[in-house]
């Protein structure tokens, strides 16, 4: 049978032990990590797993130590909280929720204009606040708690923020940005604006609930700041950047995290106590990344990502380890748990073809569209201003600018 445990160490993709102060978790062995999931009445006898698909049950093993195959282990990671439970003491009656757009349900929308069609027409069968087809795993982990999708604080219509609310913004850095998003920059909302915003909300939200009437409904209850799920998944848009900006990758993640663990030190300050912490993914996997700076082959790992983003990405994850762990120290009475994202995304990758993919689009075929319309821009400069010596033109100029934007991909991330 499975053992409940408290302070488990957590194993990551690197072996590096980090402790969990959850009450209680079970500990579910795949052949890379440790992962955890609110505790379940595991047993050969009317087991909630029993409900689950036999390939699954076959897996199980006489000790309850279980084997998982790579797309069990995306279950169980990305859905940690949807999996049935039995009398879980993990009760949170808000979540309150910091990123960017991997977790904004509509702050970038509310504030800067509709997110358009095709988004949102998995499930809402209409553009929902998300850049994605369907819910995030925010909404999935308040689906869990039973409560309602939480509401973006910059959403002013029909929000209701009596359980919980959600500060992130897409394009969302954790180190404010000198570039803005009308030029092709970044979210205004960076870590410290969500925080104060947070702020805000925690204290004007006690003078409308005592207030009562409609309004007071719409506010948290005071006791549901302290029993609080706080969820935070930011800085991927910290190391685009830090590209884009040519600067050193160390000090800007140092940098960055020092601010994330202020930030999680000032919600702990004020009576937060349940942390739960992604790290970020491989940003180098992702297509728009490919896009926007179109690698050389040979800076390709077997999988078509880009090596340099990735790696980027693994330091960050790496010092981000040491941050949880620092937090851990200073802040005795918090329960931190650091997800392990980067693993679940880059399965997904790597094994596309286990999880029902079976076309991947080629980096070539994603920058084709791209560099298509460089070449069309040229030929019609070409005519309109006459040419194609080697001369400098203006018709000259504006191509070199325009190749310089493919090839360098300094305009805006989505």
């Amino acid at each position: 049978m499975s053992t409940a445990m408290s302070g488990i160490y957590y194993i990551d993709r690197k072996q590096q032990p980090l402790i969990l102060t959850a009450q209680s978790y079970v500990a579910v062995q795949s052949k890379q990590q440790l992962i955890f999931f609110p505790q379940l009445e595991i047993s050969s006898h009317a087991s909630p797993l029993q409900r689950r698909p036999k390939a699954f049950l076959s897996l199980l093993q006489p000790d309850g130590i279980y084997l998982l195959t790579p797309a069990m282990r995306l279950l169980l990671l990305l859905g940690t909280l949807l999996l049935p439970t039995m009398a879980s003491p993990c009760h949170f009656p808000a979540i309150f929720n910091f990123g960017d757009s991997n977790s904004d349900t509509g702050g970038l929308s509310a504030a800067f204009g509709p997110v358009p069609w095709p988004y949102g027409e998995t499930f809402f069968k209409m553009p929902a606040g998300r850049y994605s087809d369907g819910r995030l795993i925010v909404d999935f982990s308040a689906e869990s708690l039973g409560l309602p999708h939480i509401s973006a604080f910059l959403d002013s219509v029909a929000a209701n923020f009596s359980h919980g609310a959600n500060f992130a913004t897409s394009l969302s850095t954790i180190l404010p940005q000198n570039v803005t998003l009308a030029r092709g920059g970044y979210s205004p909302f960076s870590l410290d604006v969500q925080l104060k915003q947070f702020l805000q909300l925690r204290h004007r939200s006690r003078a409308v609930y005592r207030r009562g009437g409609v309004f007071g409904h719409l506010m948290p209850k005071e006791e549901h700041f302290a029993r609080a799920l706080y969820m935070f998944d930011i800085g991927q848009n910290d190391l685009t950047a830090l590209y884009f900006q040519n600067v050193s990758a160390t000090p800007y993640l140092s940098a960055a995290l020092k601010e994330l663990s202020r930030v999680v030190q000032t919600v702990y300050e004020r009576g937060g106590r349940s942390f739960w912490i992604h790290n970020t993914g491989p940003l180098g996997c992702l297509p728009y990344v490919l896009v926007r700076v179109p690698p050389a082959a040979s800076r390709l790992d077997s999988s078509g990502c880009s090596i340099l983003f990735n790696a980027l990405a693994e330091q960050f994850n790496t010092m981000l380890n040491e941050t949880v762990a620092q937090l851990r120290k200073r802040l005795p009475l918090a329960s931190l748990i650091l997800t392990d994202i980067y693993s679940v995304k880059d399965s997904l990758f790597r094994r596309a073809a286990i999880y029902g993919f079976r076309i991947r689009a080629s980096v070539a075929s994603l920058l084709w569209p791209r560099r298509r319309r460089v070449q069309l821009r040229r030929r019609r400069l070409v005519r309109r201003h006459g040419g194609g010596g080697r001369h400098e033109s203006p018709a000259g100029e504006v191509v070199k600018e325009a190749m310089e934007e493919d090839s360098l991909g300094r305009s805006s991330l989505h």
